[in-house]
């Protein structure tokens, strides 16, 4: 029972931080560090027989408290995992038209948004040279093993 009301507690002052900063995303991450991502923007957080339940819109994630490890609220969208890391363009695949993609976004020819998180390859909120180096060792390696 405590651990329920300080959870509860921890999340009302998360959520009041959250307000005055303006985040898009709440991420629950559990002890495996696995990631559930839902958009704060009509966001409902409920408690109910041991679980958190968030819904915005027509989403629903359900989380056992028992397994919450921290929630954190963030702007970056949490990429979808079946894509490899630096695969910016979503074709399963780390290549060049990633690289051409992020020094694209840095020369600002291109927005790191349409790309749904991949972008942000080394998980920080830019795309900078970090990311691009990333991509280059990727491919590289790549090359080594042919």
């Amino acid at each position: 029972m405590k651990k329920h009301i300080l959870t509860l507690l921890l999340t009302l002052v998360m959520m009041s931080a959250a307000a005055q900063q303006s985040f898009n995303f709440l991420n629950m991450v559990d002890a495996d560090d696995g990631i559930k991502q839902i958009a704060t923007e009509g966001m409902i957080i409920k408690f109910a027989d041991g679980n958190l339940i968030a819904t915005a819109g027509d989403k629903t994630l359900t989380i056992a408290l028992a397994e919450l490890h921290h929630m954190e609220f963030t702007n970056i969208q949490h990429a979808d995992e079946s894509y490899p890391k630096g695969d910016v363009d979503g074709n399963y695949t780390v290549d060049v038209a990633d690289l051409n993609i992020l020094i694209n976004i840095i020369l600002k020819k291109d927005t790191a948004e349409k790309y749904e998180g991949r972008a942000y390859v080394t998980g920080q909120n830019t795309v900078d040279i970090d990311d691009v180096n990333f991509v280059v060792n990727t491919i590289l390696h790549k090359e080594d093993e042919s």
